[in-house]
């Protein structure tokens, strides 16, 4: 009775939605309310904030050294923010390909495995990764020296740990979508497994692998919080302007500008340049193309590609609850559940967290459809769009 009660409540909601939707005002009154809390939550803030503060860079630009310090910075964000997203692609697209290819049990679990790095906050994957690379508990104090220090390599390999997943979400997603029938008639008509792919497959899902590349860039360029955690020395933009914060508001102002204006640029050039790029190239070596498609290659490029994730990203990143275990056979656990102290503030600042954490995540579920909507649809024309 309670299942039959459900079902009708579930059904008069869904025939409500579809009458809701098929009304155009109210359609076109969700499109324009998307459209303005995106501009004017999103993009428009930043960009006023800079505008309004453009006398303050007067500050910065007399002070050379100040000016170059920003624009090494600066360099030091698309330096490591292109080299990671190159080599997300890198790796991501044969475990993707692996998670879409060998359908099993255990795959089943390496594809939700591949997603934990999204769920560790990212300050405390930073601190999970600085104790693997570089304290005594992790792998330096397994070779009996400083393997990694904090700077420049330590955070290329923290970007990596968490753009890693992003990457191969898209393309598990452009994958599953991809009619195989394609690559099946390449390959009746006698292209090896390899050339297929990289002739006919690749070519299809190349939007996929565009988008892919940008989230990941944008991902690197933006993180705050886990990179102080690991970069040392080590200053891209976003550190720098957490540096000069509260001293320099000038450079901070100067920073953010030429962040957001390159990033902008990226952005347009791989958007407008990248459906042009020829994706593979056409020539193909059938000797060695058909090597790399025999099982001993395939398993080697499987192998790989799993102790580049174990090792390289899930490791590190579930490092961090060692000293948790640890805790917990210590006194340090009553401790924390008393909730007494410093634990106080800790229940209440975890409690906000996880808060705030779904009212974004409601927020832009709300807002992100319609805006997925508007673009995938081209509602507003294709330009616009």
């Amino acid at each position: 009775m309670g299942g039959n009660t459900r079902d009708l409540s579930r059904q008069k909601i869904m025939e409500t939605l579809d009458r809701l939707s098929s009304n155009k005002g109210i359609k076109y009154a969700v499109y324009i309310i998307a459209i303005l809390i995106f501009f004017g939550l999103i993009l428009l803030p930043p960009i006023l904030g800079i505008i309004i503060k453009w006398n303050t860079m007067q500050q910065a630009i007399i002070q050379p050294g100040l000016v170059t310090r920003a624009l090494t910075a600066v360099q030091n964000s698309f330096a490591v923010a292109l080299f990671v997203a190159a080599i997300d692609l890198f790796a991501g697209i044969p475990m993707a390909w692996l998670i879409v290819r060998r359908r099993s049990r255990w795959i089943n679990i390496l594809d939700t495995m591949s997603d934990i790095p999204f769920i560790v906050p990212t300050v405390a994957l930073g601190y999970s990764l600085l104790i693997f690379w570089n304290g005594p508990e992790g792998i330096s104090g397994l070779f009996g020296y400083l393997l990694v220090s904090p700077g420049w390599v330590l955070v290329i390999l923290l970007h990596f740990v968490f753009s890693f997943p992003v990457v191969v979400r898209v393309v598990v997603g452009a994958l599953l979508d991809y009619k195989k029938e394609y690559e099946n008639a390449s390959r009746t008509l006698g292209a090896p497994p390899f050339t297929a792919a990289r002739t006919v497959t690749f070519p299809i899902i190349k939007p996929s692998l565009i988008a892919a590349f940008i989230l990941a860039f944008s991902r690197s360029v933006s993180e705050t919080g886990a990179t102080l955690m690991v970069a040392g020395a080590f200053e891209n933009g976003s550190i720098f302007i957490q540096n000069v914060n509260k001293t320099y508001e000038g450079a901070m102002v100067f920073a953010s500008f030429i962040l957001i204006a390159v990033a902008t640029a990226i952005f347009v050039t791989i958007r407008v340049l990248g459906p042009r790029l020829k994706l593979p190239v056409y020539r193909i070596w059938p000797s060695f193309e058909r090597k790399l498609s025999y099982v001993k290659a395939s398993s080697a490029r499987n192998s790989v590609t799993l102790i580049i994730f174990f090792v390289i990203v899930l490791i590190p990143s579930l490092f961090v609850a060692l000293p948790a275990f640890e805790a917990v056979l210590s006194p340090t656990l009553a401790s924390s559940l008393s909730g007494v102290g410093i634990w106080q503030e800790y229940w209440q600042s975890l409690l906000l967290s996880y808060v705030l954490a779904a009212a974004v995540t409601l927020l832009n579920v709300m807002i992100g459809l319609p805006m997925a909507v508007i673009v995938a649809r081209r509602k507003l024309g294709r330009f616009p769009s």
